[in-house]
C-alpha cells in the first residue's frame, strides 16, 4: 500500500458522501446491510457521530478512495464495522490496512467484537479477517457471523460455534 491512512473528522463529510456515492448497489448493500439511495448516503454522511465512532480514510491525490467506519455500540464491547474501497482502487491493500487500523482502535478501547453486514457473502472480507488473525464466528440467534478480536479458550470451545444454523461458514481461528 502506498497511501497513508488518516483519521477522518467532520470536515470530511462531503468526501465521505462522494466516496460512498460511487459504490455500486451491491457494494452499498454489503457496506450498509441494506440498499441505500443517493439521498440516504448523503443523510448518513450528515449524521455521522465523530465523537463516538472512529472513521479512517485512505486518500489518493486528495480524493477519499477507502473508508472504514467503526460505529461503537453504547456498551462499548462491540462495534459495527463498514469498509469500502473505490472500485478502481481495489487490490492495493487498502481494505486490509483499513481493517487493521479499525481492529487496533477497537482493541485500544476494549471492544471485543466487530459486526459486519453480510460478512458471510463477502469472501474478500473473510479472507482479510483470516489474514489479520481474526475469528469469524456465527452465533445461534444472530443475523450472521461477526469478527472476534482475540478469541479466548472458553469461547473457542463454545458449542454455539458449531451450531448447524451458521449457514455453512467455517470458523476462522487466529493463527
Amino acid at each position: 500500500m502506498n497511501a497513508a491512512i488518516r483519521v477522518l473528522t467532520p470536515s470530511t463529510r462531503d468526501q465521505i458522501a462522494q466516496h460512498l456515492l460511487q459504490l455500486s448497489a451491491a457494494d452499498r448493500r454489503l457496506h450498509f446491510g441494506a440498499p441505500f439511495t443517493d439521498a440516504a448516503i448523503r443523510g448518513y454522511a450528515v449524521t455521522l457521530n465523530f465523537s463516538r465512532d472512529q472513521l479512517f480514510g485512505v486518500f489518493e491525490a486528495g480524493a477519499l478512495v477507502g473508508l472504514a467506519h467503526l460505529a461503537v455500540r453504547p456498551d462499548g464491547a462491540s462495534a459495527q464495522l463498514g469498509i469500502s474501497v473505490a472500485p478502481a482502487r481495489r487490490c492495493r491493500g487498502y481494505a486490509y490496512a483499513l481493517l487493521r487500523a479499525s481492529v487496533q482502535h477497537a482493541r485500544r478501547i476494549a471492544c471485543r467484537r466487530l459486526d459486519m453486514h453480510h460478512l458471510a457473502e463477502s469472501r474478500v472480507m473473510v479472507h482479510l479477517a483470516r489474514k489479520a488473525g481474526l475469528s469469524v464466528i456465527g452465533w445461534t440467534g444472530e443475523t450472521g457471523p461477526h469478527l472476534a478480536l482475540g478469541v479466548e479458550a472458553d469461547e473457542a470451545a463454545s458449542p454455539a460455534r458449531h451450531s448447524p444454523r451458521r449457514r455453512g461458514l467455517r470458523s476462522l481461528l487466529p493463527r
